[in-house]
């Protein structure tokens, strides 16, 4: 790989660095300049219109003074208050010394087209030329009318085209008073040829132009006679904005930004007509000489950037030309001749460097004496190493056999405590089971006690229920026999009222038979027969129908005396199977509470005998915990003396590695010449 110089690095860096200086000096200077080109246009094209704007406002007052003398001649106020109407318009006295006085004006003004007046009470308009309106004048329907009328002094028309004249022409007017009344109007039509003889008197630079335009916005002068009576705005989007600053009488300047080109435009009003003067300049020509400028500045600084990195080249070269004579001694030096120094006669900084380097020779001469003496001594002493470190070894291996040894032994006595103890612990867990089983069958056996108690308490009350219901039955048969024989007696006494119905019934039947025999002082005792005879079968049957309830009472009574006799019978024999039940009840308890009393015995003993069991399995977990203890400490041993081995095998490694490299050092060192 080829190597680059440093002067050539460091030139390279330099061209770059005054490259980039240049560069942003240049810009800086170019930014300064352009703005005070842009102040310095400014206040030109400030001062440009405004000169421009004084001379059509000057032109514009001259025509104005010459409006408001004719308004304060005599012939014309006599005239206008003199005449009466359109036919007394060219007749009055007063008209040859007032039409004098017009023509006078418009012979000494040139720019004058016209000078007329128009009459208020006349409704009529004469002028210069012996002009004077149609007979359809009307003088308050003129477009201007209002306007002048509205203005309170001179009143500017906006331009425009006159027919009679080919020309673009505006008017100048003022209303005529006579002792504070109105009687007429004054106006003088103006040439606007002069005006661009004034514009064009005002030019910046070779390109700019002047701008003339009225209060509407129109275009009364341009260079480009295609623009003249076309509204500004129509120009573009910024000739718009500009269009409506001049249209409301600002002042001040603006960028336009052209289809192909840039603008600056100051704009001036004109203040007695209320137009606005503008001047134009393009951007190009305003920076022309900036744009020279830069290109010139541009080609020196490149001048002066070549010279510079070529001096800087040149120098670098000279002040680094004893670099190869130190690259050339350390190559030597690298190859192993430690007898080489550098010889440079210069008080700079490499000079000092090659001082340095020389010093450094000495020192490194020195210190390789010295490695080769004690690599000698480092060999030897591997050596002696290499013998010892063999015979601790063997030892360490000895002892680690038998840690191995014993290690065994005792890995065998863990085994067979750990199946002693699991076996004792399986015995001790049937043993809990079992204590933990007789345990709830001395609570069962408890809870039957209780039950037995409980139970032959029931039967006890059910034996004393059942003799109860069997007193409580037996009375209700005895009642309900009672019933039976006063249903009986109830029977006899319906047969009784049944017996007595009849013979009320034959007693009625014989009433009647003599009711009968007796004619007509009988009928009424017939009556009541007949009414006995009908309440004796009434009872007769009503008595039929008690003997039919009474007999169905008797049967219902019999056959309730024998089911609560048969009920009798049975609480009878439940009374007794009851007492049975409470004799057998007894019996069991009495068995379950000796049987309760046993196992509680028997509970009792198992916790003991697990008790018993837990300790020896406390005690055989002792003993396989020291066991296990005693394996971790000679596991530790064993593993002590496996790292003692390891630790001498590394040793003696380390050993056989010194002596190698004490051997390669005197072969390297070997190579250096001192």
């Amino acid at each position: 790989m080829k190597r680059q110089s440093i002067s050539r690095k460091v030139s390279f860096i330099l061209c770059i660095s005054i490259a980039v200086v240049l560069a942003i000096t240049g810009i800086l200077i170019n930014l300064y300049t352009k703005n005070m080109i842009k102040q310095q246009i400014e206040s030109e094209m400030g001062a440009q219109s405004r000169a421009v704007a004084a001379k059509i406002d000057q032109f514009f007052a001259q025509k104005g003074q010459v409006v408001n003398q004719l308004t304060s001649d005599q012939s014309v106020l006599r005239y206008l208050d003199s005449t009466k109407g359109r036919k007394d318009a060219l007749q009055n006295r007063n008209y040859k010394d007032m039409n004098k006085a017009l023509e006078t004006v418009k012979e000494m003004n040139p720019e004058v087209a016209m000078v007329w007046v128009a009459s208020e009470k006349g409704n009529f308009l004469t002028g210069t030329g012996n002009v004077l309106s149609d007979s359809d004048f009307e003088l308050k329907e003129r477009p201007w009318y209002e306007s002048v009328h509205n203005a309170k002094g001179l009143y500017y028309t906006e331009p425009y085209m006159d027919q009679v004249f080919g020309k673009v022409i505006m008017s100048v007017m003022k209303v005529v008073e006579v002792d504070g009344k109105e009687v007429g109007i004054v106006a003088a039509d103006l040439f606007l040829d002069s005006l661009p003889s004034i514009m064009e008197q005002y030019k910046i630079g070779n390109s700019g132009y002047g701008i003339l335009t009225a209060p509407d916005g129109n275009v009364i002068y341009h260079p480009d006679n295609k623009h003249v009576l076309k509204p500004l705005a129509d120009a573009g989007s910024d000739w718009r904005k500009l269009s409506e600053k001049m249209k409301s009488g600002a002042d001040g300047l603006m960028e336009i930004s052209g289809k192909n080109k840039d603008y600056y435009v100051g704009y001036e009003p004109v203040k007695s007509a209320g137009w606005s003067v503008a001047t134009v300049l393009d951007q190009n020509e305003v920076y022309a000489p900036l744009h020279s400028m830069t290109v010139k500045v541009a080609v020196i600084f490149i001048i002066a950037l070549i010279l510079l990195v070529l001096l800087t080249y040149f120098l670098l070269r000279h002040m680094l030309k004893n670099i190869p004579v130190m690259s050339d001694v350390i190559n030597k030096i690298a190859e192993g001749d430690l007898t080489q120094r550098i010889t440079i006669d210069s008080n700079d900084e490499l000079g000092k460097v090659a001082e340095d380097m020389n010093e450094m020779l000495d020192q490194v001469s020195e210190f390789i004496g010295v490695v080769q003496e004690n690599a000698q001594q480092v060999a030897a002493t591997s050596e002696q190493l290499n013998v010892s470190t063999d015979q601790t070894a063997q030892a360490a291996q000895v002892v680690a056999e038998t840690v191995d040894s014993v290690n065994t032994g005792i890995m065998q006595q863990i085994n067979r405590t750990s199946e002693a103890s699991g076996t004792i612990s399986k015995m001790s867990t049937t043993f809990e089971m079992i204590s933990d089983e007789s345990d709830a069958v001395a609570r069962q056996s408890a809870i039957a006690v209780e039950k037995a108690k409980s139970g032959e308490e029931s039967v006890e009350s059910a034996q004393e229920q059942m003799e109860t219901i069997n007193e409580k039955v037996h009375a209700t048969a005895q009642i309900i026999s009672r019933l039976g024989e006063r249903s009986s007696a109830i029977g006899q006494i319906v047969d009784t009222i049944s017996e007595i119905s009849g013979q009320t019934n034959l007693l009625a039947l014989n009433a009647s038979i003599e009711a009968s025999r007796a004619g007509e002082s009988g009928k009424s005792f017939t009556v009541v027969a007949n009414e006995v005879k009908k309440l004796a079968e009434q009872s007769n049957a009503a008595a039929g129908e008690i003997a039919e309830l009474i007999r169905e009472v008797q049967v219902d009574t019999e056959e309730a005396v024998a089911s609560i006799r048969e009920g009798t019978t049975e609480v009878q024999k439940g009374s007794a199977a009851v007492g049975t039940a409470g004799e057998a009840f007894h019996a069991i308890s009495d068995i379950v509470s000796r049987v309760s009393g046993q196992m509680n015995e028997f509970s009792s003993s198992i916790q003991d005998l697990s008790s018993g069991v837990k300790h020896i399995v406390d005690i055989i977990d002792d003993v396989d915990y020291l066991a296990q203890e005693a394996r971790r400490d000679f596991e530790n041993v064993a593993a002590a003396t496996e790292e003692q081995t390891a630790t001498l095998e590394e040793i003696a490694s380390a050993s056989h590695s010194s002596s190698e490299r004490a051997l390669e050092l005197q072969d390297a060192i070997s190579k250096f010449k001192v």
